[in-house]
């Protein structure tokens, strides 16, 4: 079973935006799904934004904020920005026990790293490389999936 960890999810990188801003006091894991917080300009963990929807997706967040330093004495190195990926493949965990499909359509899932099935608000699809017969993947286990940023936050076209 994966554990929601400070890890690197993503496997092929295609496009991403630099210097996206963000809450430096805020907890932002490397792989975690983000999403453009209006009101307050900045990018945040999806399931923390409100109701989690691809409606206003921008992508996967390239490293951990605050960044942990060896040695420091004081405190963690806090950023107030950071690189999001908006196309590629990337590994998320899967939130429910279901059989995936090439091109099935996810949706985010508990948290800024979990997926399950789903056709609204769609965060991104299923990697065809699990073969016409399908993957049954049980809660816990890595899905990879496809990102699909939402337009009106898409960088490249």
């Amino acid at each position: 079973m994966a554990v929601r960890e400070k890890r690197n999810a993503i496997k092929i990188e295609g496009w991403r935006l630099s210097r996206v801003p963000i809450d430096p006091a805020g907890t932002i894991f490397q792989g975690d799904m983000l999403a453009w917080d209006v009101a307050n300009r900045r990018a945040t963990p999806i399931a923390v934004s409100g109701a989690p929807s691809g409606a206003t997706f921008i992508g996967v967040a390239d490293h951990t904020n605050p960044v942990k330093t060896i040695g420091m004495l004081t405190s963690d190195l806090q950023e107030t920005r950071m690189n999001v990926v908006q196309q590629g493949l990337v590994e998320m965990i899967a939130e429910a026990t279901e059989t995936y499909f090439p091109f099935d359509t996810l949706i985010v899932g508990s948290d800024a790293q979990t997926v399950k099935k789903g056709a609204t608000n769609s965060v991104g699809f299923v990697d065809p490389s699990v073969t016409a017969a399908g993957k049954a993947v049980t809660a816990g286990d890595l899905v990879l999936m496809w990102l699909k940023v939402a337009d009106a936050y898409r960088s490249f076209f």
